[in-house]
């Protein structure tokens, strides 16, 4: 690949600083990034190298501009994050969105003596269940 593919903690994208890599796969990330104001915020990033096809490239800003498009939807509702901006940087596109809190599950897999969704050991987003299922429903309809 002609460029690192991640972002290292302590660079700086635009007048944000890279806290750290939250999650990774493929040419996707999600960093937590701070302001210049001390504020914490999600950046979700495509990624972009010179071996990737200008196809690849077409579909995954499709896809996260989709997801911008599906959130300013339910802007506003308790159960989805704010979405700030969409824009691209050195190539790379990127989404800036509120962070969210998320909850470490116990070995067990159970909270309240419920079973959660998930992996054991997973981190879940207290609202990942509710933002995928409407996700899923809202996607295909979005052209």
């Amino acid at each position: 690949m002609s460029k690192p593919v991640y972002f290292p903690p302590g660079q700086q994208i635009g007048n944000n600083e890279i806290v750290e890599l939250r999650h990774s796969h493929d040419l996707s990330a999600v960093y937590e990034i701070e302001d210049a104001k001390g504020e914490h915020f999600a950046l979700k990033v495509h990624h972009h190298t010179k071996d990737l096809p200008m196809e690849e490239r077409r579909k995954n800003v499709a896809r996260l501009r989709r997801e911008y498009d599906v959130l300013r939807i339910f802007q506003g509702l308790a159960c989805f994050p704010e979405v700030y901006d969409l824009n691209f940087h050195g190539g790379d596109a990127v989404l800036l969105m509120e962070l969210l809190q998320v909850i470490e599950l116990p070995e067990d897999g159970r909270r309240n003596g419920r079973r959660l969704r998930g992996r054991r050991g997973d981190r879940m987003h207290t609202r990942t269940a509710r933002i995928a299922s409407y996700l899923s429903w809202a996607t295909p309809n979005l052209r």
